[in-house]
């Protein structure tokens, strides 16, 4: 069944989404649908209001990724090599992982105030955060966040909105763990202040 009933608090009501029309082929939907399912009832209220649709794509290489996603307006969908991690990271987990990124990133580029990657509170926050992150830290250490700040095939601030929405719902993944504690450690004002973003475009009261 390709249908999820979700309750809107927003509009105090039951909404039923037809799931089956986001999927661009049937692979995609052989792919996705189970993990779609997973996600909480929030971000799947966010497809019933706007635009989106889901393709499982398998391209290995980040350049041909972002050449795909720049050409899709809606959210697209990668499954892309996870590098060193592959062989410790199940095809589920990762699926869920990089859905709730890409989902992060549908989320920015369809806000009601468009330009999330550039909230000026962010960007502030950042800044300071990443001084001192550079400063404490070794290069070994900033490698597991450069693709989050010095991106090459992509804008570093829209792969932080993104990853911090994957952050936001994704499962435990040990192999992606020590990325996860930089993020805690050295940047929760701007992780917290990315997430509070998110949630209030998902409609999610935060105090």
């Amino acid at each position: 069944m390709g249908k999820a009933r979700v309750f809107d608090k927003k509009n105090d009501k039951i909404t039923t989404i037809n799931l089956n029309k986001y999927f661009t082929d049937k692979e995609s939907s052989k792919k996705l649908l189970p993990i779609i399912k997973q996600l909480p009832g929030q971000v799947l209220l966010e497809f019933a209001e706007k635009p989106v649709d889901f393709s499982y794509i398998e391209y290995h290489n980040d350049v041909d990724c972002s050449q795909r996603k720049a050409q899709n307006a809606h959210a697209s969908w990668c499954s892309i090599s996870f590098g060193d991690f592959e062989d410790t990271i199940s095809e589920d987990d990762a699926l869920f992982g990089t859905l709730t990124h890409e989902i992060g990133h549908y989320i920015d580029f369809n806000s009601d105030h468009p330009g999330l990657a550039y909230n000026a509170e962010v960007i502030a926050l950042y800044k300071e955060e990443c001084e001192a992150f550079v400063k404490y830290t070794s290069k070994e250490q900033q490698k597991y966040l450069d693709y989050f700040m010095f991106g090459l095939t992509s804008d570093p601030n829209q792969e932080r909105i993104a990853e911090a929405h994957s952050i936001l719902y994704s499962k435990e993944m040990p192999a992606l763990n020590m990325r996860r504690y930089y993020f805690a450690q050295y940047f929760p004002r701007t992780m917290a202040a990315i997430m509070k973003l998110l949630l209030e475009e998902e409609g999610v009261d935060v105090k």
